[in-house]
């Protein structure tokens, strides 16, 4: 109880100082109260009018959608969907990249409770130019993107994306940005070849979930195996995978098996979706290459010879 009075005394004092007085008032809500939407509308808020945060981005309107400027990257994102998965996309992939003072990190971090995460980089898991490199959950494009700029267009990069929603902003994204080195994949991937039926999140723009049923709303997509697919297009190598599908990382393994024996690519992978992922992902990455050296973080695994 002590501890919990302090943790509430020291946001106080903190959001005070940096006027943040609608995250104040979030926070201190009983979670009964809280919402997705709600926060969302909070965080909108702060990045379109604090100081700090609109020196990191420009929003601006175009029609049905918001257009978000990150620097070098720009993003199309739709209006009817919380802006929240985007924030903490352009915080995990984005931010860790730019010169700025610990001061506008410990900013981040206060807007963005809980959704600070390491990028998909780390140790000896690091993207090089030519790399032929798998983006299994590429949502609106973020990653995608990040790596192809970051490689000057010098890599060829599959980013899979099974929603329509954001298949089509990954499209738009991608053509918006001018990148000519990622091909987009309209399908799952999994442990095997089949038909699968996704639930959409309900903030359609996010993402899905295949485990999760509680959903109206669903969509048939086809899955595809990794192994399937890399032999599908006569893949010589594969350099570096990352994986965020939403609790689907160990069928994605269990599908990449030959794929990771063969071509030893670094790996960076989610690992906070389900319980005990760490130690079972962990565990098929030593079965499959017992002489990767693998680091956990916070939210990730990474994997690399």
């Amino acid at each position: 109880m002590f501890e919990k009075i302090q943790w509430r005394a020291r946001l106080f004092r903190e959001e005070v100082a940096n006027k943040h007085i609608a995250i104040l008032f979030y926070g201190l809500l009983p979670q009964a109260l809280r919402s997705e939407r709600l926060f969302h509308a909070i965080i909108f808020r702060v990045i379109t009018t604090d100081k700090v945060w609109k020196k990191l981005i420009r929003v601006s309107s175009s029609g049905d959608s918001w257009i978000f400027n990150f620097k070098d990257i720009e993003i199309e994102y739709p209006k009817n969907a919380t802006c929240l998965p985007l924030i903490d996309q352009y915080v995990e992939i984005l931010l860790p990249y730019l010169n700025v003072s610990d001061e506008v990190k410990h900013m981040v971090q206060r807007v963005t409770p809980g959704r600070l995460r390491e990028p998909y980089e780390y140790g000896g898991a690091v993207l090089k130019e030519g790399d032929v490199i798998l983006d299994a959950g590429a949502n609106v494009g973020m990653f995608s993107i990040f790596a192809a700029k970051k490689l000057n267009d010098k890599a060829t990069i599959y980013a899979f994306e099974p929603m329509p929603i954001p298949r089509a902003l990954l499209e738009a994204n991608l053509a918006r940005n001018n990148i000519k080195s990622v091909t987009v994949v309209p399908r799952a991937v999994g442990r095997e070849n089949a038909a699968r039926k996704f639930f959409v999140g309900i903030l359609k723009a996010s993402g899905s979930a295949y485990f999760i049923r509680g959903r109206k709303e669903s969509v048939d997509v086809q899955q595809v195996s990794c192994d399937s697919f890399v032999r599908e297009q006569g893949l010589l190598r594969v350099d570096f995978i990352k994986v965020d599908i939403e609790g689907m990382e160990q069928e994605f393994l269990m599908g990449a098996k030959e794929v990771i024996q063969r071509f030893t690519p670094r790996m960076a992978i989610a690992a906070y979706h389900r319980e005990g992922d760490f130690d079972v992902i962990e565990k098929m990455l030593k079965e499959f290459v017992p002489q990767y050296q693998i680091v956990r973080t916070s939210d990730k695994i990474f994997a690399w010879v």
